[in-house]
């Protein structure tokens, strides 16, 4: 359809199943109409209230209905939304994305808002910005709060929902190619990069996934991943487009096997998405039992590398459900997928990332920039209407992340570069070897190692430091460790060293193991020498 955009999803659906429960947390729900209308409403406070097309707006919530409403209010305004969270980002970081996105409205809050007021009030691009409380979404009646300056600019201001019509009064110029969202991931350089996807990119995900996995207003999706996390886009859109209930864990229970297991049970989700991490944990600290999962079809599954002897015994225990495993990084969407038939296909080899999802193409290239045939390895590269169009406000970080097919049938396109070094099996299939860079996954995260180690020499104690990453067998997943050089006569603490990295970093990038050294190993050409840094971590 043309010039289809993300919000229309809500208002095809609530035609269809007004009176349905379209997300629940907890005992709080809300209908697809009410879903609609209190959308709605947002959107026509932002525009009464400046906001243009094109603009953006952060939203700063813990994991939330509230959260939803203001997504897709702002996509109703015209604008594109950033997703914010306290909860697992420092406010110094959230700080950081505010400054360098220049974001024209921030909708939170009372108890994030002051929180955040702490850190930013004296931020320059905060006399520009405008903030809206949406936990007044429900209030009747003004109060004496309405209006009241923060400081010297636009103030801060409450949505009263009865000043605004449920139905949408402007319907603002925006297209397909306009941005969406923009999910801000880690940086090399110790800045974040915002992604930016357009209207067209999500929804070609969102319909190559009701396409193939073909979900239903029965269905029930878990929302575990964070909503700044790209894994959250498919549980959200697609199912808000089939109809079906979103159903969001509570963030008490997301890191409590036992607790979580039993909120997929009693909730009967039917369809659910994760890192593989998260199962790993369930299978080593919980019972799985597979009459109380029987409403479990299909499992979803990326971010990092499940291993063979886990995604066996999970398919073990559960064998009525699907599993597939979606390959993507935040700037193409998912683009690869593969359907892991049976325990029995399993061997100790990865489990492969599968073969290209439609309106996607894939192609490892070698270092000479040739195609590479089956058996052989190369950089995987994508092209399609599901790639970003780069970094927000980041012309250099954009220019590094795509090249020029050298392929003559691409006539000049772009293709993105993944980084990741990947091995072609027979059928256009491929599976995962590892990073070309500096770039890690932890637990689903995609981190910069730089990063991390531009943090921890921001520290005044330290000299010199390095981050290296450690397979943890274990748990299913990679954790960081980190060795420094302290300055001259200064003491080392782990702990006021990650209280240090707790202010600048979300805490998945903190390393579990912070251990002081005498000198930082350099090779002949005076780099540091990650490979003996890497054996130094594995006997630690």
């Amino acid at each position: 359809m043309t010039n289809y955009l993300l919000q229309y999803i809500l208002d095809e659906t609530a035609s269809r199943y007004p009176d349905k429960v379209a997300i629940k947390m907890g005992d709080a729900c809300i209908t697809y109409k009410d879903l609609q209308d209190k959308s709605n409403q947002l959107a026509n406070f932002l525009i009464e209230t400046g906001f243009k097309p094109r603009h953006t707006a952060g939203i700063l919530f813990n994991k939330s209905i509230e959260s939803i409403i203001a997504f897709i209010g702002v996509l109703k305004a015209g604008g594109a939304y950033i997703p914010l969270d306290l909860h697992y980002s420092p406010a110094e970081r959230i700080k950081h994305i505010i400054s360098l996105s220049e974001m024209e409205f921030l909708i939170t809050d009372s108890s994030n808002l002051t929180e955040l007021m702490a850190h930013v009030l004296f931020d320059p691009h905060m006399k520009t910005m405008r903030i809206v409380c949406l936990d007044d979404i429900y209030r009747e009646e003004p109060s004496e709060a309405i209006a009241k300056p923060l400081f010297d600019g636009p103030g801060k201001f409450y949505f009263l929902k009865n000043r605004y019509s449920s139905d949408l009064l402007h319907e603002q110029e925006t297209t397909e190619d306009d941005l969406a969202y923009i999910l801000y991931t880690s940086g090399s350089t110790g800045t974040p990069k915002g992604v930016m996807i357009s209207h067209l990119n999500a929804l070609s995900f969102i319909n190559w996934s009701l396409n193939f996995f073909g979900p239903s207003h029965h269905d029930v999706f878990s929302s575990h991943a964070p909503f700044h996390f790209d894994l959250s886009v498919f549980d959200i859109y697609v199912s808000l487009a089939s109809g079906a209930c979103l159903n969001i864990a509570p963030s008490a229970i997301c890191n409590n096997p036992r607790a979580l297991i039993e909120w997929i049970s009693t909730q009967k989700i039917t369809t659910w998405y994760s890192v593989p991490s998260v199962w790993i944990s369930i299978m080593n600290y919980a019972r799985i039992n597979r009459e109380k999962l029987d409403a479990l079809k299909y499992v979803l599954f990326a971010g990092e590398v499940f291993p063979p002897k886990y995604l066996k015994k999970l398919m073990a225990a559960l064998p009525h459900a699907s599993y597939y495993n979606l390959y993507g990084p935040t700037e193409t969407n998912v683009c690869t997928c593969h359907h892991v038939n049976s325990p029995d296909e399993i061997n100790d080899r990865p489990v492969p990332i599968g073969k290209a999802c439609a309106n996607t193409e894939v192609l490892a290239l070698n270092e000479n920039g040739m195609l590479v045939s089956a058996g052989e390895e190369g950089e995987l590269m994508v092209r399609g209407s599901t790639v970003t169009r780069g970094y927000y406000k980041n012309p250099e970080k954009t220019r590094d992340a795509f090249m020029v097919s050298p392929l003559s049938c691409h006539n000049g396109a772009l293709l993105y570069k993944t980084g990741d070094i990947v091995r072609k099996r027979d059928g256009d299939t491929y599976e995962y070897v590892g990073r070309k860079d500096l770039m890690v996954k932890c637990s689903g995260y995609r981190i910069e190692i730089p990063e991390i180690e531009h943090a921890l020499c921001h520290y005044d104690p330290i000299e010199e430091s390095v981050v290296v990453p450690v397979s943890d067998e274990d748990r299913g997943t990679t954790i960081l460790h980190a060795f420094v050089k302290m300055k001259a006569g200064q003491d080392f603490s782990v702990m006021k060293t990650k209280k240090h990295l707790g202010l600048l970093l979300p805490r998945y990038m903190i390393p579990e193991q912070i251990e002081k050294v005498e000198n930082i190993p350099k090779n002949a050409n005076g780099k540091i020498d990650r490979p003996q840094i890497m054996d130094w971590a594995k006997t630690a």
